[in-house]
């Protein structure tokens, strides 16, 4: 992956294929669930919440986005 987006960031990767690994692991070949929706997890690598300035910072492909 980071060959074909070499800006992409290693964590939204790790992210993607520890979701990836978990839905083939709970779903067997034959119980195929299709999904209408993509979802993407965020955890304290990639999403960060500031108590003391109420801002928060997501990690996302282009860049990361602080509100």
């Amino acid at each position: 992956m980071r060959v074909t987006i070499p800006t992409l960031p290693y964590s939204l990767i790790r992210t993607g294929r520890d979701t990836a690994s978990e839905s083939l692991k709970a779903t067997r070949p034959e119980k195929r669930i299709e999904r209408k929706s993509l979802t993407e997890r965020y955890d304290k690598r990639t999403f960060k919440f500031y108590l003391d300035s109420y801002t928060i910072s997501i990690t996302t492909v282009q860049d990361m986005l602080v509100f």
